[in-house]
């Protein structure tokens, strides 16, 4: 099951996911364990009460969640992360702003991720924030 302790590293293609002034391997493997659907190794790369804030949803707290969120919704994204800033540690706490693109079947989007990882390497909070005028979400709309 899910709630085992990660800490090897996925292997990254860095010319498939070059993310511009990020050199983390955990927000790699944040990004391309999303783009491959693989949800149990997305989760654990989580600190076990850490959270995901997708966009208009609640928050999302601890692997297992996470993973059956994930696993539910049915979610299928291919994030184009482009280029971010790390925000110097504070209280062991990383910060990290990457930007780039979400494309789904039904639309692309402009994207800033906030992902704070703590001293063990762990994602400790992931927030998603789309960058889209009103107008915009409103023609995703689903009927």
């Amino acid at each position: 099951m899910l709630l085992t302790s990660m800490k090897r590293d996925v292997e990254v293609n860095q010319d498939l996911l070059n993310i511009e002034d990020i050199q983390s391997q955990i927000i790699h493997n944040y990004f391309f364990t999303l783009n491959e659907n693989n949800f149990e190794e997305f989760a654990a790369l989580f600190s076990p009460d850490g959270v995901l804030f997708p966009p208009f949803e609640s928050a999302i707290v601890g692997r297992a969640a996470i993973f059956q969120y994930l696993q539910t919704t049915g979610i299928e994204v291919k994030a184009f992360p482009q280029s971010g800033t790390v925000q110097p540690e504070n209280n062991d706490i990383t910060v990290y702003q990457i930007s780039g693109n979400v494309k789904t079947s039904y639309f692309t989007v402009n994207v800033v991720w906030i992902i704070e990882l703590n001293a063990e390497q762990q994602i400790i909070s992931a927030k998603i924030k789309l960058l889209a005028t009103l107008e915009d979400l409103l023609r995703f709309k689903r009927d």
